[in-house]
């Protein structure tokens, strides 16, 4: 079953490209603050495993 679609239905699903771009950016940012957030807890969990094989191997 067709029908016909209006003009201002039409318009309704495009939208400006100025809005994806700005949501676009808006992702960008929100991906680039965690992946530093994943490289600190990775740095810091690293160090601490350090610390701790450290003391291990003193240990034994």
């Amino acid at each position: 079953m067709s029908r016909v679609v209006t003009a201002s239905e039409t318009h309704a699903f495009s939208r400006p490209a100025n809005v994806d771009e700005r949501v676009a950016g808006t992702c960008t940012n929100y991906v680039e603050k965690d992946i530093r957030l994943l490289n600190y807890i990775g740095f810091r969990l690293t160090k601490m495993c350090g610390i701790l094989w450290r003391q291990c191997e003193e240990g034994i």
